[in-house]
């Protein structure tokens, strides 16, 4: 995986700064899903209020009530440490609907496909993605991306190979 340029411009444009990319560590467990040594584009991963992260624990929490030094379980099982306090930040925003699940994001935010790489919600589709499931990497198909306007949603800042879940489907930060 590259980066992206047009995402981190599109994350420059709205948040003020851009991630640098990252080797992704997620690839030796993750295989086809990302690509060895390479890298993760800048993308503006932003879940809206009430949606559920996986902890490292292994419980869940509200993006909302996640504090700097908490610590978000990885799609290689590492933790992938918040660094500081969400930003709040009103976008355009999406519902995804999979046989399994239901998450509402922003356009921008990136999910995990099956056959390697990401895209963005507004573009998954009829797209495979990876959820939590009794194998740990079970694959959905996403049946639907509708519009739902402008949301609040928590931009978070981690480190690690920086993935993370949210409401049950991977996603790329």
């Amino acid at each position: 995986i590259a980066a992206d340029s047009s995402a981190a411009n599109n994350y420059a444009n709205l948040y003020g700064t851009a991630s640098t990319p990252k080797p992704n560590t997620a690839a030796a467990l993750a295989g086809a899903a990302l690509q060895g040594g390479s890298t993760i584009g800048a993308a503006a991963a932003c879940p809206c209020a009430g949606s559920r992260i996986l902890m490292m624990d292994g419980t869940e929490k509200k993006i909302e009530d996640c504090k700097k030094g908490d610590e978000f379980q990885g799609f290689d099982c590492e933790p992938c440490l918040l660094y500081e306090d969400h930003q709040q930040v009103e976008v355009e925003c999406v519902q995804i609907l999979s046989g399994r699940y239901k998450s509402r994001v922003s356009e921008d935010h990136c999910y995990v496909l099956s056959r390697g790489g990401y895209d963005l919600a507004s573009n998954i589709q009829d797209k495979r993605v990876f959820f939590s499931g009794t194998d740990k990497y079970s694959i959905d198909i996403v049946e639907s991306v509708t519009p739902i306007g402008k949301q609040i949603v928590f931009v978070p800042k981690i480190g690690g190979s920086h993935s993370y879940r949210v409401d049950g489907l991977w996603s790329i930060s």
